[in-house]
C-alpha cells in the first residue's frame, strides 16, 4: 500500500467557522480528533490553543489575514480567537496527516 506524503484536508462538512472583533475573545470550537488543523482568517487575529474555558488575548500568536497557517494541536483542544485591529471570520479545518 502506498505512503501518502502530502496533506489532505478532511472535509468541508468538518469546517469550523466563527466570526471575531477586537473587542471579546471567541471560540472556534473543539477538534475532537484532529491533531492538526489548517486555519485561514479574512483580517489579522490572535490565537490561543486550550481549554474550554480559555481565551484569546492580544499577546497570543499572530495570524495574518489571508495566508492559511498549519497548526498543531492535542485531541481535544478549543481554539480562541480575538481580533487584531478589526473583526473578521476565521476558519479551521481538521487534517489529516500520513
Amino acid at each position: 500500500m502506498p505512503v501518502q506524503t502530502a496533506l489532505a484536508p478532511q472535509g468541508q462538512s468538518q469546517k469550523k467557522s466563527v466570526a471575531f472583533t477586537s473587542g471579546a475573545s471567541s471560540n472556534l470550537g473543539q477538534f475532537a480528533t484532529a491533531t492538526m488543523v489548517e486555519l485561514y482568517a479574512t483580517a489579522n487575529c490572535r490565537i490561543a490553543i486550550g481549554e474550554s474555558g480559555d481565551s484569546a488575548d492580544a499577546l497570543d500568536k499572530l495570524i495574518l489575514a489571508g495566508m492559511p497557517y498549519l497548526i498543531g494541536i492535542s485531541k481535544g483542544d478549543y481554539i480562541h480567537v480575538i481580533g487584531d485591529t478589526g473583526s473578521g471570520t476565521l476558519e479551521g479545518y481538521p487534517v489529516n496527516v500520513s
